[in-house]
């Protein structure tokens, strides 16, 4: 029997250790890929399956694929602050500090922008890309995919993180004010209440970023002057403009360009010297010149004393 037992107990113990060593097991992990932003990035998220990323910086969104491939990137003119992405990957939304949600598809076509009163601090989306919705300092709106604005909800102070469930029937915020508050999409006002729903239209823009070498051109939109290279210019309208650089020595540069919405257009310009004239040649003309004055005074002096010799002699001759 104690034979028996002590077999038992060996069993026990090595299925014991064998437990311990499938639970207890050191994962290994490894890092399939790493990728510079150029800047430092603010929010990230990621479908479902992993096959795509999208990612916001100081001024950009990006989305890559799975094996960190670079899909597109996005600029919006100012800091990105939230990104979020449908599970499936075809809607992306995007709210930061120009006070504007971006709709986009994975194409990067924007579908949609919404105005907000302050710069977004965070967004989200439903599963199938048909709701968003976004937090400002103060504010909570819910829009749809078609651009539609639903409603807005006063806070009264800073939202810091917005979610929504995946058929966007319930909505939860987490705000400044130490509260956490939990919507329904139906969300109405109710007897007594008064809330302001509010949509601002806003024009589509895109911007410019000109470099010349050498650097300090000036730098003109349309004949408007807009500073000197290097430079970004914002908020143009989409289309063609003229740009024209100026600069001491240089020749004018002129040349229309494009611009589309929500991208930006880079133009580098190598600028032309003005051939400067020989200053030596011009003091050879000019001393040649001097030369010739200096001959043909000379020759009038002549000119004058001989008529003076002849018209005293022939007095003399008369007398």
């Amino acid at each position: 029997m104690k034979f028996r037992g002590l077999i038992i107990g060996f069993i026990i113990v090595g299925i014991l250790t064998n437990i311990g060593f499938v639970f207890g097991e050191d994962i290994k992990y490894g890092i399939l890929w790493k990728r510079s932003a150029g800047d430092s990035i603010s929010s990230v998220a990621i479908t479902s399956d992993g096959n795509y990323i999208v990612a916001g910086s100081h001024t950009n969104a990006y989305l890559f694929d799975k094996n960190g491939n670079l899909i597109w990137v996005y600029n919006t003119g100012n800091k990105v602050n939230s990104v979020a992405i449908t599970p499936d990957g075809n809607y992306i939304v995007v709210g930061g500090d120009s006070d504007n949600v971006y709709l986009l598809n994975k194409n990067k076509d924007l579908l949609c922008r919404y105005s907000t009163e302050d710069r977004v601090n965070s967004v989200a989306i439903t599963s199938d890309g048909n709701y968003i919705v976004a937090g400002d300092y103060g504010n909570i709106y819910l829009f749809n995919k078609k651009g539609e604005f639903l409603w807005k909800y006063e806070t009264e102070d800073s939202v810091n993180s917005v979610a929504i469930t995946p058929d966007g029937n319930y909505i939860v915020v987490g705000c400044d004010n130490d509260n956490v508050y939990l919507f329904n999409k139906g969300y109405e006002v109710r007897s007594g209440e008064t809330t302001t729903v509010s949509a601002t239209l806003t024009e589509e823009t895109g911007s410019l970023f000109v470099e010349s070498d050498p650097s300090g051109a000036e730098i003109y939109i349309d004949g408007d002057y807009k500073g000197k290279t290097p430079k970004t210019i914002s908020e143009l309208s989409p289309g063609t403009h003229t740009l024209k650089l100026r600069m001491d020595g240089y020749s004018d540069y002129t040349k229309d360009v494009e611009i589309k919405t929500g991208e930006t257009t880079n133009v580098y310009v190598k600028l032309e010297s003005v051939p400067i004239t020989d200053t030596n040649d011009n003091v050879k003309n000019n001393g040649n010149n001097i030369n010739t004055l200096m001959i043909l005074l000379f020759l009038g002096l002549i000119a004058v004393g001989g008529g003076i010799y002849f018209i005293t002699k022939k007095k003399k001759q008369n007398k």
